[in-house]
């Protein structure tokens, strides 16, 4: 619908609608991994938008920009495209889109190994979509937090931030705002991993096998490859080979 679309908005008398709807069309190839895809978007939106001073796409561009470099580990890239859209999002008195920013800053602070500062950064996060009652975002960033306590196998405060994001997820539903399938997706994902980590694989299935339909309805690669992977080693655990193979 976003490519048919295009065709409404001249480049010549709408070029501003144009290059914003190509800037998300960047951003659902990025959601599937389609890197090279999005990346070719995102760098010709942000030469019109530079040319054409859209100061308000410009921001949202360098977010973009920094998540696929964060995906594809190039931190340095990723880090400098972060910190030119937290700039901006301050000046524009955008708060809340400066915190989404101050988030994805915090994630390569953890990939770095500075992980206590980046839950530090994680709960200033909180704080400011706590004002307005951004249930999904606080949902993520819990569950960010519960996945860096996941990794240093302090399994304990990884349930404890994990039954946050949960709780957080389900007000979320309720209200309808943020894009609560990618969400979901991570979330009941950090779910599968630690319930076949404390032995509840019945548990642990059931939230790989969601995370498998939301995951395979929206194309998230990421999601689909870690929670066929968990199936797999449930199977293999309560000894169906056959049911493990499908999914290795």
């Amino acid at each position: 619908y976003y490519i048919e679309s295009l065709d409404y908005f001249d480049l010549e008398t709408n070029l501003f609608d144009h290059t914003q709807i190509s800037m998300i069309i960047g951003n659902i190839n990025l959601a599937q991994n389609n890197y090279i895809e999005a990346l070719k978007l995102y760098q010709s939106c942000l030469d019109v938008s530079k040319e054409n001073d859209f100061k308000p796409l410009l921001p949202h561009l360098y977010n973009n920009l920094g998540n696929l470099y964060l995906d594809i580990e190039d931190y340095d890239d990723a880090q400098n495209n972060y910190l030119e859209a937290q700039v901006l999002f301050k000046e524009m008195g955008d708060a809340y889109t400066a915190a989404i920013v101050l988030s994805n800053i915090a994630n390569i602070k953890n990939i770095l190994g500075s992980s206590e500062d980046a839950i530090s950064d994680y709960l200033d996060v909180i704080r400011v979509f706590s004002i307005n009652e951004n249930w999904a975002d606080i949902a993520r960033s819990y569950n960010l937090i519960a996945q860096i306590y996941f990794d240093q196998e302090r399994y304990e405060k990884s349930e404890e931030y994990l039954k946050l994001a949960l709780n957080m997820l389900s007000n979320a539903k309720s209200k309808h705002d943020g894009p609560l399938s990618i969400y979901q997706a991570e979330i009941f994902t950090t779910a599968a991993k630690l319930s076949f980590n404390n032995d509840r694989l019945e548990e642990a299935k059931k939230y790989a096998q969601d995370v498998l339909k939301i995951s395979s309805a929206n194309s998230y690669k990421k999601t689909i490859y870690e929670n066929a992977r968990i199936l797999s080693l449930i199977y293999d655990k309560t000894r169906q080979i056959d049911s493990a193979l499908v999914y290795t």
